[in-house]
Formats: C-alpha cells, sequence, structure tokens
C-alpha cells in the first residue's frame, strides 16, 4: 500500500484550558441531573443536559461538531429509527443544531485575531444559495399555512447549514484521508446491521408480505433508516455503497489501494445489495462505470472493455439472482417475467397503495399545469406541498394532503421538486449537480501528485451523478436526513477543497493526508 504522509494541521485551535475545566464541572454538575430526569421516562428532559454539555463544545470547536452531526446523520439516526423509535424526537434537533454551527463559526473567526482568508466561493456555493433562496420566494408567493412552511422548510434543508461552515471556515489542512477513512468506514459498518436485519427482522416481516405494499427485504437498510413494518431506506444503502465502491476502485486506480485489498472489499460492499432487493442498484453500477471509465474509452479502449465484461458479468448475476427471489414469492417464473414485472410496476401500475408510479407522477403534473397553469409549473407551489402527513405537525392543508391524497404526487425527488418549487427550482438543482460534477473533475486534475486526494475526488464524481439519479427514484432529496448528509458532505467537501486547491493567487499544501 502507498505510503501517505499526514499534512500538518496547524490550523486548528486547541481547546483552552479554563474551557476544559468548565467543561469537567459541567459534566460533574449535570450527572446527578441526567439521572433525576431519566427517571421521569421524558426523552426532552433526558435530552436537556446532554444538549447543555453539546452547546459548549459547539461554542469552543464547531468543526468537531460538525463531524459529530455527519456521522449522526449516517449512522446514529438510522440505527434508533429502526432499533429505538421512541427517540426519534432528536432528529428534529438536528436542524436546530445545523443553524447553530455556521452562526458558531462565523462568530469564532469574527473576533479571532488571526488574519481572514479571502477565498472565492466556487458556482456551486452560489447554485445552491440560489435554491435556497427560489425555494423561499415560492412558499411565501403561495403561502398555504406556517406549519406546512415550517415543516417544508425543515425537510428540504434540515442540514444545509453545514454547507455554510465548508464555506466559511478557515483552512485547516487537507483531511482526504481522514475524510476516505470515515467513507469506507461507515461503508463497512453496514454489514453486521445488514446482517441481523436479514435474519431476524425480515423473517417476521414475512407474515405482513403484501399488506399495503410492505415487502419484507426493504427493512435491510443497514444504519440508513427503516420501520419494522413499514418502508425503508435499502435503495439509499445501495446508493452509498456504490459511491464508495467507486471509491475504493479510484484508490485502485490511482496506485493507493492494492488490487488484492480492493476487489474483495468492493465485493464485500456489494453483498447488501444482493439481500436488500434494491433493483436500482443496476443503474447506480452502470453509472459508476461510466464516470470512472468515461476517458478510457478513447484512450484505453482494452481497459474499458475489461471492465465493461466484468459489469455485464455482475449485472447478470444481479438480475438473475432477483429473479430467483421473485420465483420464490410468486411474483415471477422466469427472466423474462421478472423483467415484465418491473416494466409494469414502474410504468403501469400504482407505486404500492399509491396511484401514481415514478413515470406516471411526472405524466400527471404536466397534465395538471400545461397549458392553463403556466405560474405554478415555473414557481411551483411552496414548501411542503407534496407532503401528505407529518409526525408532530398538521400538513393536512398541503395539495397532498387534501387536494391529491393518496395519488403520490410527490413520490421521487424529481416529482416533488416540480410540484414543490416548480421547473424554475428543479432548474437550480440540476445546476447544482451539473456544477459538483464538474467541480470534482477539475479538483481531480488540481490535485495532480497527490494520489490519495485525486482518487477521492473521482471516487466522488462518481457519487454526485449517483445521487443525481437517485433523485428521479425516490424522494430522499426533499425529505431523508442521511440522503441530505451525504450531499451536503460531499457538495461541502467540494466547496472547502476549491477554496483552497484553486484559488490562482494562492497554493494550498498538497499533502496527501489529513
Amino acid at each position: 500500500m502507498k505510503q501517505v504522509l499526514l499534512s500538518p494541521m496547524h490550523a486548528y485551535r486547541p481547546l483552552p484550558q479554563w474551557g476544559v475545566w468548565l467543561l469537567a464541572a459541567m459534566l460533574v454538575l449535570l450527572a446527578p441531573v441526567a439521572g433525576l430526569l431519566a427517571v421521569t421516562g421524558s426523552v426532552f428532559l433526558v435530552t436537556i443536559p446532554v444538549l447543555l454539555v453539546l452547546s459548549l463544545v459547539l461554542a469552543f470547536h464547531p468543526w468537531l461538531f460538525t463531524w459529530l452531526i455527519i456521522f449522526s446523520g449516517l449512522v446514529v439516526m438510522g440505527i434508533l429509527k429502526l432499533y429505538a423509535p421512541q427517540f426519534q424526537v432528536i432528529r428534529w434537533l438536528i436542524p436546530l443544531m445545523t443553524l447553530a454551527v455556521p452562526i458558531a463559526v462565523f462568530l469564532l473567526q469574527a473576533f479571532n485575531p488571526s488574519p481572514a482568508e479571502k477565498t472565492k466561493l466556487p458556482a456551486l456555493f452560489w447554485w445552491g444559495m440560489a435554491f435556497v433562496c427560489a425555494s423561499l420566494a415560492s412558499t411565501l408567493v403561495n403561502w398555504s399555512g406556517l406549519m406546512t412552511a415550517i415543516s417544508g422548510t425543515k425537510n428540504y434543508f434540515q442540514v444545509w447549514g453545514l454547507i455554510l461552515v465548508f464555506a466559511l471556515i478557515r483552512y485547516r489542512g487537507d483531511f482526504s484521508r481522514g475524510l476516505t477513512i470515515l467513507l469506507v468506514g461507515v461503508g463497512l459498518l453496514q454489514i453486521p446491521f445488514v446482517l441481523h436485519q436479514h435474519f431476524f427482522i425480515v423473517p417476521m416481516r414475512m407474515r405482513f408480505a403484501g399488506v399495503g405494499g410492505l415487502s419484507p427485504d426493504d427493512v435491510i437498510a443497514g444504519t440508513f433508516g427503516a420501520e419494522w413494518y413499514g418502508g425503508g431506506n435499502n435503495a439509499l444503502l445501495a446508493a452509498y455503497l456504490f459511491i464508495v465502491i467507486s471509491l475504493l476502485f479510484s484508490l485502485w486506480r490511482n496506485k493507493v489501494l492494492p488490487a488484492w485489498l480492493v476487489f474483495p472489499a468492493a465485493l464485500l460492499l456489494a453483498f447488501p445489495v444482493f439481500l436488500n432487493e434494491a433493483k436500482v442498484a443496476l443503474f447506480y453500477a452502470w453509472v459508476m462505470f461510466v464516470v470512472l471509465y468515461w476517458d478510457d474509452i478513447a484512450r484505453r479502449p482494452l481497459r474499458f472493455i475489461v471492465a465493461n465484461a466484468f459489469l455485464v458479468v455482475f449485472m447478470s448475476v444481479f438480475i438473475l439472482f432477483y429473479a430467483q427471489i421473485a420465483a420464490e414469492t410468486g411474483k415471477a417464473h422466469t427472466v423474462g417475467q421478472y423483467l415484465d414485472f418491473l416494466i409494469e410496476m414502474n410504468l403501469y401500475r400504482g407505486y404500492g397503495t399509491y396511484e401514481l408510479n415514478r413515470w406516471t407522477a411526472l405524466v400527471f403534473w404536466f397534465q395538471e399545469h400545461f397549458p392553463h397553469d403556466l405560474w405554478h409549473a415555473l414557481v411551483g407551489h411552496g414548501l411542503g406541498e407534496t407532503q401528505e402527513g407529518s409526525n408532530l405537525v398538521d400538513v393536512s392543508n398541503s395539495l397532498a394532503g387534501h387536494r391529491y391524497h393518496g395519488m403520490g404526487i410527490g413520490l421521487t425527488g424529481l416529482s416533488a421538486l416540480l410540484w414543490d418549487v416548480g421547473l424554475v427550482g428543479t432548474m437550480l438543482v440540476g445546476l447544482m449537480f451539473l456544477s459538483a460534477y464538474r467541480l470534482a473533475g477539475r479538483l481531480a486534475k488540481a490535485s495532480n501528485g497527490n494520489s490519495l486526494a485525486m482518487a477521492l475526488f473521482m471516487g466522488l464524481q462518481a457519487g454526485v451523478a449517483i445521487l443525481a439519479l437517485s433523485i428521479a427514484h425516490k424522494s430522499f432529496f426533499v425529505f431523508e436526513m442521511a440522503f441530505q448528509i451525504l450531499f451536503v458532505l460531499i457538495v461541502g467537501y467540494l466547496i472547502y477543497s476549491a477554496r483552497h486547491l484553486l484559488q490562482p493567487d494562492r497554493q494550498a499544501p498538497r499533502a496527501a493526508g489529513g
């Protein structure tokens, strides 16, 4: 394995001595209070001392707090959703914390005597801010109630405050090595959870198979969240795993990791996809292949052909495996019948209990707006209008709640965007993904000589394409915290790196570690 040098993290500000003693004193004083509050059994009261300690950590080290939120979104929240649903109210605390982190960064740097960095923010950041402004403007223009607006805004932008952290915080060194370890580590962490869900939870769900469109294997979502007797984020797990596989192949192609380590790890990470029936993984694999080997089509055709052969074998095994599962459940008895079943489910039949499916949801939006409602086709109806229900707030006044109830107008991220923010907002989201894709490519070229960073940016470029594709498949973009954490992490890291690698008047350190 190629040896990697760690860059000096000279930019970190250590916690002052008096801060250490203050944190220790708070822990000692709050310990008995936390014990008394735990007796009440109230989740809200129990979280009070925890929030006080976290607030102190935030005040002294918002960068550490940022990574705490990211890890919580990728791992902790999904585990709570499946194994401890009574604590799901904590999910509402994440948006509040992500609002506080950029404020803390701004205040700390405003009163810090060290000189501020003057760096130009990339277009990716401004496209994102344009989407936020357009979304809020659409909500105000089409005002339909405070609760719907609050719920919709929270669902869309619950962790977007972290983008401001990556855009504002001063240079803290190159942490490409640490980010690579985090992404791969979270990917490997999925394996034990997937095995537990497959062998213990799926059999318990078999008796409810087909009830309300329930699929027993949907619960195989690793740490990305599922419900015991409901749906699960199995497609999000597949997207994440293929992003990590993209990263591993990039590390191999850039000679950072050897083949004997990369290929077994890739097979291990692909294993959960065979268990949870996330059929969209076929498209994720194809997108990953095209992005990683696009340059080889003309320059190294033999490598492209060999890689394409491996992809064809993988997709064939994938389809045969799923067709066998379909035969056991009675959905189809041959591969041809299974493919016909997939086409019918996605193009003709309603999805689950909804009247619409992924394709007809788009057709229905077009029919409802053209040619008699061009205004709402352009600007949308406002955030939250595609919500049919919420656990904590009343959104019955939304379009999906009363006018189109049970139809599934927000079934996918694409259809939800068209209804909520119109063609303008949807176009801005598309420009965000296009800008992120191009920026990752530019950063990979700018990292020439730093194999680890170059591999990371190439893997993230494939990740951007996979997340963009997922918008047409699921509605994760408009409400799912784990998806948004992953999206914000990739976008934020690209913005942070562009501020220091693509500045014409300065050269950032290019050590490979961090």
